[in-house]
């Protein structure tokens, strides 16, 4: 798991977080989410998508599922998922792209 707190000078837009047997995504420094669709992938995608402040719960979904990200600075990302990411689960693995100004 992530430590509680980021090292000095560095910091993120997220966090994985645990509660109880639930895995979720955490907003960081006002960032927002909000979950893609197959047919709402990429920078179009997640530039157009409606975001939400509330924490994202990720354990349960499946390979490929994208989660995009909004950062307060204007910045978008999209989150894959590169396996499922099990129930009970201690950590979730994926690959991102950042899109910015």
């Amino acid at each position: 798991m992530e430590p509680e707190s980021y090292p000095s000078g560095k910091s993120g837009d997220f966090r994985v977080e645990a509660d109880g047997l639930r895995l979720y995504l955490r907003s960081r420094h006002g960032a927002q989410f909000a979950q893609s669709t197959p047919a709402q992938r990429g920078f179009a995608g997640c530039s157009s998508a409606e975001y939400v402040t509330k924490r994202v719960r990720v354990d349960g979904l499946a390979k490929g599922v994208s989660i995009c990200v909004r950062s307060d600075e204007g910045r978008y990302a999209e989150l894959t998922l590169d396996e499922a990411a099990a129930r009970k689960a201690d950590h979730v693995l994926l690959t991102y792209t950042v899109w910015g100004p």
